[in-house]
């Protein structure tokens, strides 16, 4: 307890009470229910000091007493209701938290200049279980605090993936194909005399069921299509976003293939393994369109992880030094980096009957300068030959056809910067070559899962396929 006077410091006071009470309890008393509270500070008695602590009730480890009023009535809780007492043979429950002459107690206390402030408080037979008490009540609060926080954090990062993961409406065509792959499988089912495992006997129901399994891989590639967003962005360089068109057009090519293949007679007293093989057949392009997808997304993201491999630098950073600062970006008022990914359905045909096409442009928008701050020092980042990544939102117009995706870097928002420090002195981030400047809002491992969440649905939808062809 000899700390400097005015310094701020927790300590430890153990020792028994002389004087004062802090006292708040609930009596229940069947549906009745009387709260009382009494006093704010005691005065303790420890190692030879006499020291007044200010303390509420609510930081003392509470207790409940439960049973009949004669049973009860001589319990420290039970004095604030001496006169509100019922009949001894009334049954009562009391909890709350009491201190009073006598006791003894052991405190953890805030010391500020000559007064004391109670942070949490417990008392015991003696000194010794008191201090155990009061270590037991701090560890169960500790721990209750740390599951709070543990649930707060896996909420807050459970609305931040719903925030970012993007649910752009679906066009007709995949939702046209999405209802006909369903229906045409129904119809196999209708058309089969009998079934083997999976794939159902009949020329006509197995050709049916293969082109089945391709028209919902076309619509799987329909969907993935307006999933596929560029993450990695460079300011002044385009990077055009390749739809999935000639892709889907095999795909549909392959499916007639397929149905031909799988109506197909073997030589007679062979096994017929042609309805097998056309269902393999239909699944071939959506695999490689898996694929595609798969290394565009590595691709994509391999970009980023030299700012996670990168060593942390401390501000202020050494002159001439390679690594990643952890700031927030200054400022307020508009974002200082954009990339608007547009999808524009154009009509091929004309009337209702018409089928769409997404079309893709991507524009960016670049403040010349914007300022990062870390822990007391700041940085300019110039823009010019920048590489960013956001993580994109997508953002439906008034017009169904014409959908955005937003990635912006705004002020306000955490990002890490991966650069060469200038000369002593100079706190400009410059490009001084290729990929020598990143400014990264998000973790690689979020970009990760968007952009392999495509290629994993259709891989799934490919492998269901394939297993069912080979179980027959």
């Amino acid at each position: 307890m000899g700390d400097t006077a005015g310094r701020m410091a927790d300590e430890i006071v153990v020792g028994r009470v002389e004087g004062g009470r802090v006292a708040a309890a609930t009596l229940e008393v069947g549906a009745q229910r009387i709260e009382r509270a009494q006093g704010d500070e005691i005065s303790v008695r420890a190692g030879g000091y006499l020291v007044r602590v200010r303390l509420a009730a609510s930081v003392i480890v509470g207790e409940v007493v439960d049973g009949a009023w004669g049973e009860v009535a001589r319990h420290r809780l039970a004095a604030l209701f001496a006169d509100a007492a019922p009949g001894d043979h009334v049954h009562v429950r009391i909890s709350g938290a009491a201190l009073g002459t006598g006791d003894v107690v052991a405190l953890r206390v805030q010391r500020n200049a000559d007064s004391f402030t109670a942070l949490r408080a417990a008392c015991g037979t003696d000194e010794r279980s008191a201090m155990a008490a009061l270590t037991h009540a701090e560890a169960s609060a500790n721990a209750h605090v740390a599951e709070a926080d543990r649930v707060a954090a896996a909420a807050a990062a459970r609305e931040e993936r719903l925030r970012v993961t993007p649910h752009p409406p679906w066009s007709r065509l995949t939702i046209l194909l999405a209802l006909a792959a369903p229906s045409v499988a129904g119809l196999a089912a209708l058309e089969a005399s009998g079934w083997h495992v999976a794939i159902p006997q009949g020329r006509e129901a197995a050709g049916t069921w293969a082109l089945a399994a391709g028209l919902g891989g076309a619509a799987m590639i329909a969907w993935s299509t307006r999933h596929e967003l560029p993450l990695l962005h460079q300011v002044g360089v385009k990077r055009p976003d390749a739809t999935r068109q000639l892709l889907f057009l095999l795909q549909i090519l392959v499916s007639l293939i397929a149905m031909a293949m799988a109506s197909g007679r073997s030589r007679p007293g062979a096994t017929n393994h042609l309805p097998a093989a056309g269902l393999i057949v239909a699944c071939f392009v959506p695999a490689v369109a898996a694929l595609i997808g798969a290394l565009r997304g590595f691709a994509s993201v391999r970009g980023i992880w030299p700012v996670e491999r990168a060593a942390k630098v401390t501000p202020p950073p050494p002159p001439r030094t390679w690594g990643v600062i952890d700031g927030v970006v200054a400022g307020s008022g508009d974002p200082v980096l954009t990339a608007t990914t547009t999808r524009t359905a154009r009509l091929v045909g004309s009337g209702r009957g018409g089928w769409s096409w997404d079309e893709v442009a991507v524009a960016t928008t670049a403040a010349p300068v914007f300022r990062v701050e870390a822990s007391g020092w700041h940085a300019d980042v110039h823009t010019g030959g920048l590489m960013w990544a956001a993580p994109p939102i997508w953002q439906p117009r008034g017009d169904r056809r014409v959908i955005h995706a937003i990635a912006a870097i705004r002020p306000g928002d955490r990002v890490r910067v991966l650069a060469r420090t200038g000369d002593a002195g100079d706190t400009s981030l410059r490009a001084s070559g290729p990929e020598s400047l990143f400014v990264i809002a998000g973790s690689p491992s979020a970009f990760l899962r968007r952009a392999l969440r495509p290629p994993l649905v259709i891989a799934a939808y490919v492998a269901l396929v394939v297993a069912s062809a080979l179980a027959s």
